[in-house]
């Protein structure tokens, strides 16, 4: 590990960059796994859109955090398998018409509509903000400086 850290090649020191990435990810799920109940994972339905941790790749496979559709008609709470179609992005260079073998265009549909759907629930969330605010004002004159004050904290938290 020393040779690889120490190195000026930067292929080196990218292999010691990745190592350490790795064993950073591993000792999370050690920690993780020895409270994990399965369950209390819920039940995914053919087609949905989750994100997923492919561990570290090995050669060719997909590795790290993606975004992947469920495949699984019913998946069982308690199977530790579930099967996926990993999902990767494609670099704005990228000549769509030479994709590696067995990939295929989406298009940007999906980023299109989880887009519409985050930018509605922010919308959503910041005039209940507003909201609450207001009645908090409202309310303001009955309260205490030190109970107003509690409420903007836990305001400014959420």
């Amino acid at each position: 590990m020393d040779i690889l850290v120490d190195s000026n090649d930067e292929k080196q020191t990218s292999k010691a960059s990745k190592l350490c990435y790795w064993l950073n990810d591993w000792t999370t799920f050690l920690d993780f796994e020895t409270q994990f109940t399965p369950l209390s994972l819920r039940r995914y339905k053919r087609g949905e859109i989750i994100k997923v941790h492919l561990g570290f790749n090995v050669g060719s496979e997909e590795g790290g955090l993606h975004y992947a559709l469920v495949l699984d008609k019913n998946n069982a709470k308690s199977s530790p398998v579930i099967t996926i179609i990993p999902f990767t992005s494609v670099k704005p260079q990228t000549d769509i018409g030479k994709l590696k073998r067995g990939s295929i265009f989406l298009g940007d549909e999906i980023y299109t509509s989880l887009n519409t759907k985050v930018i509605t629930t922010n919308k959503y969330l910041e005039d209940e903000f507003d909201f609450i605010q207001g009645h908090i004002k409202q309310m303001g004159s009955n309260m205490s400086f030190l109970e107003q004050d509690r409420i903007k904290q836990k305001i400014e938290q959420i």
